[in-house]
C-alpha cells in the first residue's frame, strides 16, 4: 500500500480520537452504536468508507469497516480502530498484510490544545460545533424516517482541519451543514464545503441505537502477532500543524512546502 493510502487512513481515523482526557478504563455503561458512511471527492482523490461504530461517553470508541479508494489508485483497506482517550490504536488489513499504528492522545493535546479530533465521526459532537459557531437553522425535514433540523455554519480557518490535508491536497472546510435529530440532537448527515462552495465530504449516520450496554471488552484492540505498531503521533502533529499554517507570503511559496506523496511510494516501516 502506498504512503498516500497510509496517510489518508491514518488522517481520516485520527479524527476519531477524543477531546476529553481519560480518567480510567471503560466501565459497564450504555452508549450508542451506528453505521457511518463517508464519501470524499476532491482533485485526484476519490474515497468512500463504510464503518460500524460504537461510542461510550466522550472517550471510548471502536470502529470497524472498510475504506475504498477509486482514485488515484484502486485500493481497499479494512480497518479496526479503538480509542480510550489515552491512545488511538489502529489495525489496517491490506493486500500487503496487516499494519498497526498507535497515536498518543496526551502528546497530541499538548502539541495542539484546541484540536478537537472527534468532530467528523462522532455524531453527538456536532452539538458542540453548532453551539460554538454562529449556526443558522435552515429548516426541518425527514431523513430515513427521522425528523431532523438542518443547520449551517461558517468555519474559522483551521476548524475541523483534516490531518491529511497537506499530502492529499484536501481543502480546509469553510462551511459545514449538519442535519440533527430533533428528538435526540444526534447528527444524521454532515456535509463540508470548501471556500469555493464545493462539497468535498459527505458523512451519513444511520442505524443509530442509543442505550446499548457496553463494557471494557467492547473497546479492546489486540495487535496481530509479529506486528509491531508504529507510533505516528509526531507525523500526525506535523500534518495537523502544517494544515493550519497561514498562506505563504509572496515569494515564499516554495519554503516549507510539502511534497505530495506518490501512489507508488511505500510507507516507512
Amino acid at each position: 500500500m502506498g504512503h498516500w493510502a497510509v496517510v489518508c487512513a491514518a488522517g481520516a481515523l485520527m479524527l476519531l480520537g477524543t477531546a476529553s482526557p481519560a480518567t480510567g478504563a471503560p466501565v459497564a455503561a450504555t452508549g450508542i452504536t451506528l453505521r457511518i458512511q463517508q464519501q470524499m471527492e476532491v482533485g485526484n482523490l476519490n474515497a468512500a468508507t463504510d464503518y460500524r461504530a460504537r461510542f461510550l461517553g466522550d472517550r471510548q470508541f471502536r470502529v470497524e469497516g472498510g475504506m475504498t479508494f477509486t482514485r488515484p489508485k484502486e485500493t481497499q483497506i479494512r480497518l479496526t480502530v479503538a480509542g480510550d482517550g489515552l491512545a488511538v490504536r489502529q489495525i489496517e488489513q491490506t493486500a500487503d498484510g496487516p499494519r498497526a499504528t498507535v497515536m498518543d492522545m496526551a502528546r497530541m493535546r499538548k502539541a495542539i490544545p484546541d484540536y478537537d479530533p472527534v468532530l467528523t465521526y462522532d455524531p453527538r459532537a456536532y452539538r458542540r460545533l453548532l453551539a460554538g459557531e454562529r449556526a443558522t437553522k435552515l429548516g426541518e425535514e425527514t431523513l430515513d424516517g427521522v425528523e431532523v433540523a438542518q443547520y449551517q455554519a461558517d468555519l474559522p480557518e483551521g476548524r475541523l482541519s483534516l490531518p491529511a490535508n497537506v499530502p492529499l491536497g484536501l481543502p480546509d472546510p469553510a462551511r459545514v451543514r449538519v442535519w440533527t435529530g430533533v428528538a435526540d440532537g444526534i447528527a444524521r448527515r454532515v456535509e463540508l464545503e470548501d471556500s469555493a462552495g464545493r462539497t468535498f465530504l459527505k458523512v451519513t449516520f444511520t442505524e443509530v441505537r442509543s442505550g446499548v450496554p457496553m463494557g471494557a471488552a467492547d473497546f479492546s484492540l489486540k495487535f496481530p502477532e509479529k506486528v509491531t505498531p508504529r507510533d505516528i503521533t509526531e507525523m500526525m502533529i506535523g500534518l495537523v500543524s502544517a494544515s493550519r499554517r497561514p498562506p505563504a507570503a509572496p515569494g515564499e511559496e516554495a519554503q516549507d512546502k510539502p511534497t505530495p506523496a506518490k501512489p507508488s511510494e511505500k510507507a516507512a516501516p
